[in-house]
């Protein structure tokens, strides 16, 4: 072989060398598309932390044994592993990627304690390729067809809504507002309004316009696929209610006043606030209405199949309880 052989091999060589390491960095930075209605959590998860997300039979958690990292399991709770040393909240899933905001806990004093948070980021369902798409403290974000909504927060203006692509394009303000920017329902983003009202409001991802779909004080509203509105009111010392979108039908769920609540298909899990404090799980309808633990809990979240709490008092254990059969609380050792 001569030298003009051997020099042509070695070229062509490096050549495809670079090109197989172009590839594979394409391949490892590709986000993929999903569809325009697709939501990366559910509102009730999101509103009260976002420390559990299902998508596809695998359930994405902050692991409270392990200071809040980021952990994943089956949905039966088999297999968990470790995917990030980080501690997260508002965890959202896709077919590629686990997105979530860095968190770090601060000490409170009321079960409304302030949880700071450090930056928005995204891994891949391996725990690696990490994305980051801020690092402004975000204390919420919401996965909604290929944008992160979230709310961030800057020195010189405050907190207010921002969009970004998951490929991290087209990063800008949407709403100057601090509200909770979780629940889409029929392509619109349902949220309580803070500024002269406490209204439904609707916002349109697609013009960026916002404006009162329901001239009712709200708190928590949560969307389900039949148009019921389920939320806390606050003119009636946050009572659980729900109300019929179409038909205008309103009823009351619950006359306590409540912390915090969390729908997951036919159930309600929701925390009552007075002086023999319960968390109680009922039906849809009100019916069917059981205590489920004595005393404060908090970071309530549902799957599938479990519903997950905290004792305010010990936020380093977790429990669960079965949404089927009887009460049956126990420690969740992942």
């Amino acid at each position: 072989m001569n030298k003009t052989a051997k020099t042509l091999i070695i070229t062509a060589s490096i050549l495809v060398i670079i090109a197989i390491l172009v590839l594979v960095n394409f391949l490892k930075g590709k986000v993929s598309t999903n569809p325009d209605d697709f939501v990366g959590n559910t509102a009730s998860n999101l509103y009260n932390g976002g420390y559990f997300c299902e998508y596809d039979g695998k359930v994405y958690f902050a692991n409270s044994n392990a200071d809040g990292a980021l952990y994943v399991m089956n949905s039966d709770e088999t297999k968990a592993d470790k995917l990030s040393d980080t501690s997260v909240i508002s965890i959202n899933a896709d077919d590629s990627r686990v997105y979530y905001s860095m968190s770090a806990n601060t000490n409170g004093s009321g079960l409304g304690y302030i949880r700071k948070s450090a930056g928005l980021y995204s891994i891949n369902h391996s725990g690696h390729d990490s994305i980051c798409y801020t690092t402004n403290p975000v204390a919420s974000a919401l996965l909604y067809g290929n944008k992160l909504y979230y709310q961030n927060y800057q020195k010189t203006s405050g907190t207010s809504i921002f969009s970004i692509e998951t490929d991290r394009t087209n990063n800008h303000e949407v709403l100057r507002q601090m509200v909770s920017f979780v629940d889409p329902y029929g392509g619109l983003i349902y949220y309580g309004n803070m500024d002269n009202n406490h209204y439904l409001y609707a916002f349109d991802p697609v013009t960026e316009a916002s404006g009162a779909a329901l001239e009712k004080d709200v708190y928590m509203p949560v969307m389900d696929e039949n148009g019921w509105l389920y939320y806390m009111d606050p003119t009636t010392n946050y009572s659980l209610k729900r109300y019929n979108m179409s038909s205008g039908e309103e009823q009351t769920l619950s006359t306590e006043r409540l912390e915090f609540f969390n729908k997951y298909g036919d159930f309600i899990y929701y925390q009552i606030n007075s002086k023999s404090p319960t968390l109680r799980r009922m039906f849809y309808d009100g019916s069917n209405d059981t205590v489920i633990a004595e005393g404060n809990y908090t970071k309530l979240q549902t799957t599938s199949n479990y519903a997950y709490f905290v004792p305010f008092e010990n936020q380093s254990i977790t429990y669960h309880v079965s949404h089927y059969g009887s009460v049956n609380v126990e420690p969740f050792m992942p």
